[in-house]
């Protein structure tokens, strides 16, 4: 099995917040019978459908009918399927090891882009601790007041 990483951009249309999103995939090729599928790693709490996106099965690559091969395959290309363009951005040391026995060059790898609303959401999460100036005034009040 030939293992790809890539992403896909998936437009927002209902929030102020966020325009679109970046999401990561992981692309298994299986040698066996030239059958793909695609499948996104889980976020926790991340409130949108996770897992498998496309089952395994054979898919096309244009109009004609014409299916991917692994010959096909390569870092830095972008993919069509079923409407949604997918990134390759690089893949496991097998694959490349594969490819380059195979005779084909892999481009340089890639950087998956950061998600602008994920960003976003680990800074609202940071707490900031504002530091507590001991008042030693208070202190000596409280611990006289019941005598």
């Amino acid at each position: 099995v030939l293992r790809f990483y890539g992403y896909f951009r998936q437009e927002v249309l209902h929030s102020p917040d966020e325009h679109f999103r970046i999401r990561p995939v992981v692309i298994y090729y299986h040698l066996e019978d030239d059958s793909m599928c695609v499948t996104e790693p889980p976020v926790e709490n991340s409130g949108i459908p996770q897992g498998k996106l496309i089952k395994r099965q054979r898919l096309t690559k244009n109009k004609h009918g014409d299916l991917y091969h692994w010959k096909d395959l390569n870092v830095g290309m972008d993919m069509i399927l079923f409407g949604t363009v997918y990134r390759i951005t690089h893949c496991d040391a097998f694959t490349q090891d594969f490819m380059e026995s195979q005779g084909i060059v892999l481009n340089e790898s890639e950087s998956i882009p950061s998600d602008p609303y994920t960003i976003q959401r680990h800074q609202a999460q940071q707490t900031h601790i504002i530091p507590y100036d001991h008042n030693h005034q208070l202190e000596r009040f409280l611990a006289l007041d019941q005598q």
